[in-house]
This record gives C-alpha cells, sequence and structure tokens, in this order.
C-alpha cells in the first residue's frame, strides 16, 4: 500500500567520489490527501558503515533542521507544514568501498503506525584518486589527486617512492616527481 502522493524520490547529486568528499543527499515527499492528519512524521536514513552525516548540513527548503543520530539511523522529524517540502543534506564516505543509503518515511494516521519505504542510492568511493600526464618531455612531473585529509601520500614507480606529500583539509594533494 502506498501512502504518498506522486512519486517520492531520495536521490544523490553524484553516485561516485572519493572518500572524505562531501555528497549531497535530497528527498521530497507528500502524502496522500486522506493522510493529511498524520502526526509523528520521520523520515529514516540508513548509513552504512564508513558513512557518516555531516553535521549541521540537514536543510529543509533553505532552513538548518535538527535531526537526530541513532547508531545508524539518521532520524528527521517533519511537521505537517513541512511534509513535501526539499529536504537536503550532505554525507561523507569515511573510506574506500561500494554503500548504500536506504531510506523511509514513517508517520501515525487514526492510531496505526504506517510506514513508506522511499528507495536507496548507491555510492561507489575510492580510497585515492591521481591525476598526472600519460606522457610528459621532462624526467620532473607533477602528480595530484585527492585523499583523505591529512593522508601521507607517496608516489611509486617501479617500487621506488618518487614522490611524497600529504593531503591538505580538503583532501587535495601535488607531488613533484
Amino acid at each position: 500500500m502506498y501512502f504518498i502522493l506522486h512519486t517520492p524520490y531520495f536521490k544523490i547529486n553524484k553516485s561516485s567520489g572519493t572518500a572524505g568528499t562531501y555528497l549531497t543527499l535530497s528527498s521530497r515527499v507528500e502524502l496522500k490527501p486522506e493522510y493529511a492528519d498524520a502526526k509523528e512524521v520521520t523520515l529514516t536514513i540508513n548509513l552504512p558503515t564508513n558513512v557518516s552525516y555531516v553535521e549541521g548540513s540537514m536543510v529543509l527548503e533553505n532552513k538548518v533542521v535538527d535531526c537526530l543520530i541513532e547508531g545508524q539511523f539518521l532520524r528527521v522529524k517533519l511537521a505537517n507544514d513541512e511534509v513535501g517540502k526539499k529536504l537536503k543534506f550532505c554525507v561523507v564516505a569515511n573510506r574506500g568501498g561500494n554503500y548504500s543509503i536506504g531510506a523511509n518515511l514513517a508517520f501515525r494516521s487514526e492510531d496505526k503506525q504506517l510506514t513508506q519505504p522511499l528507495g536507496s542510492v548507491r555510492i561507489e568511493a575510492e580510497d585515492i584518486s591521481l591525476n598526472m600526464a600519460s606522457t610528459t618531455a621532462s624526467r620532473q612531473f607533477t602528480v595530484s589527486g585527492k585523499a583523505l585529509a591529512g593522508s601521507m601520500v607517496d608516489v611509486y614507480t617501479d617500487g621506488t617512492v618518487i614522490g611524497h606529500t600529504m593531503a591538505d583539509e580538503r583532501g587535495l594533494w601535488s607531488a613533484e616527481c
């Protein structure tokens, strides 16, 4: 049974990136008119291990809203006048891997507890990314990329370290080799 008017959405701005990169998720649901009296409307997001909510990023339309973190669950209580508005928030994968984030909407209507799945999104996170020219006229070259903020990065060729650097607070790094 569906309690939602129109097709709900739960989506992500991009499905892949480097660990440490913020990803934005968004959702919007509108209840059918017969559930206009809904009480205790709660959006629940299931965050997998190694994916974290970015504190203070929960925004309903243009207003920062509170949420409750309970273990792997992120819960947002919505007032009746907030149902149907766009909700956005950020997460970050703390290490490389493939992750699935699911969401559902729960509410009470006529003394019944009802739950509607909203779907899930997948994230593919790499531990590190690398950018460099495939060929160069010089024996010296620059290699750059993205890693977890504060990570030590070693660049190797044939098992020998040819460059060493540290990723900055945004996870960006660059090494002269």
